[in-house]
């Protein structure tokens, strides 16, 4: 299970599609940001790091920019006077719940484009 919010970028967008296509994760929440702009760092002295935009080939990933990656379990952003109610983690708790349910009375649900091959292969 992962939970993914407009806030999801850069690395952690990337992290979540790597999810997505490995088939290991139900993504739960709402679109990302859709800004994966590949960055470096360089050291400026005294303990200081500039982060810089980067020319990286990553073929794999082209796409990402500007396109928000849709989650497998649509969740609205409860907002910022929600206050302890966190409705992206509720689903997410609601549908791992679900899942471990299902797979408690022999019903196995693999997360969405993954294989049985592929589920046995992460299983010890």
């Amino acid at each position: 299970m992962a939970l993914q919010d407009r806030q999801t970028r850069s690395a952690k967008e990337v992290f979540v599609e790597e999810l997505r296509r490995q088939g290991i994760a139900r993504i739960v929440g709402e679109p990302t940001a859709g800004a994966v702009v590949a960055s470096g760092s360089a050291a400026l002295g005294h303990g200081m790091m500039l982060l810089m935009p980067a020319q990286v080939n990553a073929p794999r990933y082209d796409g990402l920019e500007l396109h928000p990656q849709q989650p497998d379990v649509a969740v609205a952003w409860g907002g910022p006077f929600s206050g302890l109610q966190d409705p992206i983690l509720l689903a997410g708790i609601r549908e791992a719940t679900q899942l471990v349910r299902q797979q408690g009375r022999g019903v196995v649900l693999p997360a969405p484009r993954a294989t049985q091959s592929k589920l046995k292969a992460l299983l010890p």
